[in-house]
Parts: C-alpha cells; structure tokens; sequence
C-alpha cells in the first residue's frame, strides 16, 4: 500500500500544464490568443482557462478547452479591465499570466484649448491625464489636466479633463499615464492630433 501511494504522489507531482498569450496588452481589434500544453501529451485532455478580473469578481472558470496532438491547446480571451489568467488541469494549476486593458483616449479641440475624452468601464476622476508633444523620436509632456466624471455614454464611463496652456503646432497626443489608470487599467494614449 506504502509503494502504492508513493508511486501515485510521485506521478502526480510531475504533471502540469503551461500557459501563455501572444500579447500582454489587450487592445480592440488585435486577438488575445492563449496556448499551452499538459505534461501527459495526450489530446482530448480537458483544460479550464480561469480568470480573475479586477475587482470584486474573483478566479471563475472562463471555459474547458480539449488539447490536440502531442497534449497542445489553444483558447482565446478578452476582458474590459485589467485581468490575470490560469490553466487548470487534473487538479494541477499553470503559472499565472496578467494581460493589461487601456482605456480609449481621444483627443479634441475645443473653444481654443484641447480637450481628453476618456471612456473606460471605470471613472478617472481626480486623476491627472498629459498632453504631449512629438519632439523628434520622442514624446515631451507639455501640459497636465485635472480629470472630472462625465456622465457616460452607452456602457462606458467618461472621464474628460482639459488642457488649458497654450500649445504652437505640432503633433500631440493625450496621454493617461499609468499611476492614474492603475488599479485597473494600464496606459492609454490617445491618436495624435496635428496642429
């Protein structure tokens, strides 16, 4: 009985199973792809894909993928704040991966100053959000604004703040840098304005 059991832990510590996506940024328009594979090598294993969103929602089942040939699978994800991931098979669980969400930036003029619109599923309010200039091959942040709830518009939140210095021409961009998206959105930029 003693062999038995050791023989039962041993083969039962040697399994796992891997995971891994092709971006760590999760973006409109570009698949969040997710792979791994089980240590038995077998297909038609089952693997279960778990995320934890940011916030109250904790680690829930996503859904039970079947690996293929030579014990490889493929999924997909997605979230709309910044969310972890894990694969769990045979009661053994993968690293963990975390995938960031950026928020949607735009920017506007608007009555001779320039304006950042951001809509997320969260508010910004009290935040800080920069205006930035192309400088060459780099970004110069050229002024600041104090960001205030907006009401929303269909599902999302949106948090405007406007840029009151005055700007010359050039290219800029708005920027919501990632001490003021965090806990749970990474970075998010803008596309460029010319003016």
């Amino acid at each position: 009985m003693a062999v038995y059991t050791d023989i039962t832990w041993s083969a039962a510590a040697s399994e796992s199973v891997t995971i891994r996506a092709n971006h760590t940024i999760a973006e409109d328009g570009v698949p969040l792809l997710l792979s791994g594979t089980v240590s038995n090598g077998q297909p038609g294993e089952g693997v279960t894909i778990e995320q934890d969103d940011c916030g109250p929602i904790p680690w829930h089942p996503l859904r039970t993928v079947r690996t293929g040939q030579g014990g490889g699978w493929v999924s997909y994800a997605g979230g709309d704040q910044n969310f972890r991931l894990r694969a769990r098979w045979r009661g053994t669980v993968s690293k963990t991966i975390r995938i960031g969400v950026r928020p949607e930036l735009t920017l506007a003029g608007v009555s001779g100053s320039l304006r950042v619109i951001i809509r997320a599923y969260d508010w910004f309010g009290g935040k800080t959000a920069q205006l930035q200039r192309a400088r060459a091959t780099r970004w110069e942040t050229v002024a600041t604004a104090n960001l205030a709830k907006r009401g929303s518009a269909g599902q999302y939140a949106q948090t405007w703040g406007t840029f009151t210095q005055k700007v010359g021409h050039g290219v800029y961009r708005a920027v919501l840098p990632n001490a003021s998206a965090a806990p749970c959105y990474v970075a998010g930029f803008s596309a460029t304005l010319r003016l």
